[in-house]
């Protein structure tokens, strides 16, 4: 994803863009970490949070559809 993100972006937010990943992934985990702390309380609590991320995989996995190829593709 970072070398999409760096193919594609403008040249002036390039660097933004590359350095937002690292926290944006560091989020990302924190907030999975506190929603599976909630959802263990209950008895099948571990079957709701991989429904969730199993939907979430599969938004992600169809989103793929429309990304637009790198210039690094045609080569």
């Amino acid at each position: 994803m970072p070398v999409y993100i760096g193919e594609m972006s403008t040249k002036t937010k390039r660097g933004l863009l590359i350095s937002v990943i690292g926290p944006g992934f560091a989020i990302g985990i924190l907030i999975g970490l506190f929603t599976n702390a909630g959802f263990a309380r209950f008895d099948e609590g571990w079957r709701v949070s991989a429904g969730v991320m199993a939907i979430l995989g599969l938004i992600y996995s169809v989103g793929f559809i429309w990304m637009p190829h790198t210039p690094r593709y045609g080569m």
